[in-house]
C-alpha cells in the first residue's frame, strides 16, 4: 500500500524584513548570520534531538530491480520493501515546508502584497532543497493517521490528518496568530522504467488575519511541480522538480508563476533551477525571481534581472534581494537518511506531549526504523497495511463510510470552494473517539 510520495522538503533560512530585528532560530538549527526576526521557535521544545536513534542501514539496493514488474504502473497502491523508507510519516514530511520559523515571523509582520508573494514563493522552493540529495520515502500515512506541532500556548500549531486513502489525501492546518494556512494533498506515482515521476494534486491558502481575525488577505499557491527520480536502471538516482508553479494574491491581484526548469540534456545548468516573474493586477512586471531551489533564491526588479540574464557572470545586482537560503547539508547526513537536522525531531516524543493514538510518532514501523531494525520495521509495516485493509472490508460488509474527525469537507469562506477545513475540535484534546489504527 506504499507510495513513493517525495514532497521532500528542507530546513531553510530566510532574509529579514525588519533590520532592527533579533536572531531567530528555527527550532534553534539555524546558523545564526541566516535568520534575523523575533525569538521564534518552530518546534514545541527548545532542545531537540541532534541525531536518531538508529542508522540509515548501509546495505546496497537496486530501485529498478525492485520495480521492473511494475513498469506503467501507479505505484500508489503498491506495497514497496521497508529499505526504500525513511523514518517519517508522509504528514511528518509535510511539516517540513513550514519549518521555517524566520519565514513566518516575517510573514506576519509585513502587509506589502509584493513582499508577501515573493517570500511564500521564494521559501516554497527552497524548502524542496532537501530533495536533491535525499531519495529515501517517507511512510504512506494510514486513513486516519495525524500529525501535530503545537507549542504550550497554542497560538501556533500544525495538524494533518489522512482524510482518504483511494485517492489518498492529507488535509493540512497550520495556524499563527496572524496567518492562517488551510491546504491539501494528494499524489499518484508513475513508474517509466528508467524514471518515477510524483505527480501531486494539491493547493494551500495563506489567510491572512486582521485584529479581529478576519480574513483580509487570501494568497493562493497551486499546482506543486511535479517530482521526478531519475537514472533508475544505473544507479545514481537524482532529482528534480520540474513545471510551473501558482502565487496569486485575489485580494490584490498580484500573481506570480514561479518556473521549476528541467534539467538540459547537454549540461547541468538547468538543474535545480528556478525563475518566476511578479506582476500587478494588469499584468505589469514587478518582480523577478531567479536562483536554484536546491540552494538560494533571490528577487529585484527587471531592469536588474535583464542585466542579470545578459552577464554570465553576475549572479545578483544592487537591488537584489536574497529571499531563502538552504541550511547546508549535515556532514554525516548520510547516516541519517541523508535527512536534514530539523527533521530528524519531527518523530520526537516527549512524555509531557498530549497526543491522540492516531499520531505519527506512535507508528511502530517508523519507530523501529528509526532504532535500526529493519526486520520488525518491515514487520509491522505488513501488520498495519493488513490491518487497514481489514477494516476497509468490514466497512464495506457493514455499509459504513470513513468521516474524518478534525477535518470537514465543507465550502471554504475565503475561497467559496469546497475544501477540507480543520473544525477546531482537535484543541479541545478529546481524544476517546480516535480509531485504533495501529
Amino acid at each position: 500500500m506504499e507510495n513513493t510520495e517525495q514532497e521532500i522538503f528542507h530546513d531553510a533560512s530566510c532574509e529579514n524584513l525588519a533590520p532592527n530585528s533579533t536572531k531567530i532560530f528555527a527550532g534553534s538549527f539555524a546558523p545564526e548570520d541566516e535568520i534575523r526576526s523575533k525569538d521564534f521557535s518552530i518546534l514545541p521544545f527548545s532542545d531537540p534531538r541532534q541525531e536518531l536513534p538508529g542508522r540509515s542501514p548501509v546495505q546496497r539496493f537496486s530501485i529498478w530491480s525492485m520495480l521492473k514488474e511494475f513498469v506503467g504502473n501507479d505505484l500508489t497502491h503498491i506495497s514497496l520493501p521497508i529499505i526504500l523508507n525513511e523514518p517519517l510519516s508522509t504528514l511528518q514530511k509535510y511539516f517540513e515546508c513550514f519549518s521555517h520559523g524566520g519565514d513566518m515571523y516575517n510573514l506576519m509582520n509585513t502587509t506589502d502584497p509584493i513582499e508577501r508573494l515573493e517570500y511564500i514563493a521564494g521559501v516554497f522552493a527552497v524548502s524542496q532543497s532537501s530533495l536533491a540529495h535525499r531519495i529515501y520515502k517517507p511512510f504512506n500515512p494510514l486513513l486516519g493517521e495525524t500529525y501535530e506541532i503545537m507549542n504550550n500556548n497554542k497560538d501556533f500549531y500544525f495538524v494533518t490528518e489522512q482524510v482518504s486513502h483511494h485517492p489518498p489525501i492529507s488535509a493540512i492546518h497550520f495556524q499563527l496568530p496572524k496567518i492562517r494556512v488551510r491546504g491539501f494533498i494528494g499524489q499518484s506515482i508513475k513508474f517509466w522504467g528508467t524514471s518515477i515521476d510524483i505527480l501531486i494534486d494539491g493547493t494551500f491558502n495563506y489567510e491572512f488575519l486582521d485584529e479581529n481575525g478576519e480574513v483580509e488577505t487570501l494568497i493562493t499557491l497551486s499546482n506543486v511541480p511535479p517530482c521526478s527520480a531519475r537514472n533508475i536502471i544505473m544507479g545514481n538516482i537524482w532529482l528534480e522538480r520540474h513545471g510551473v508553479m501558482h502565487f496569486v494574491n485575489h485580494t490584490t491581484g498580484h500573481k506570480l508563476n514561479l518556473n521549476f526548469k528541467k534539467k538540459n540534456w547537454f549540461n547541468n545548468r538547468e538543474l535545480h533551477a528556478v525563475e518566476g516573474v511578479l506582476v500587478d493586477k494588469n499584468g505589469k512586471e514587478l518582480r523577478n525571481l531567479y536562483g536554484n531551489w536546491n540552494n538560494e533564491v533571490w528577487s529585484c526588479t527587471p531592469e536588474t534581472y535583464k542585466r542579470i540574464k545578459a552577464h554570465s557572470n553576475l549572479s545578483k545586482g544592487p537591488d537584489s534581494k536574497l529571499l531563502c537560503k538552504a541550511i547546508p547539508k549535515l556532514p554525516n547526513s548520510e547516516q541519517y537518511f541523508n535527512m536534514p537536522q530539523f527533521s530528524i525531531a519531527l518523530n520526537e516524543l516527549r512524555e509531557n506531549m498530549n497526543l491522540p493514538p492516531t499520531d505519527a510518532r506512535f507508528r511502530p514501523d517508523i519507530s523501529f526504523l528509526e532504532n535500526g531494525d529493519l526486520e520488525r520495521a518491515s514487520a509491522e509495516k505488513h501488520r498495519l497495511e493488513e490491518k487497514q485493509r481489514a477494516a476497509r472490508r468490514l466497512r464495506e460488509a457493514r455499509g459504513e463510510t470513513w468521516t474524518p474527525l478534525w477535518f470537514d469537507l465543507v465550502p471554504n469562506p475565503a475561497t467559496k470552494k469546497e475544501e477540507w477545513l480543520f473544525n477546531y475540535k482537535y484543541l479541545e484534546q478529546n481524544f476517546h473517539k480516535c480509531p485504533d489504527i495501529y
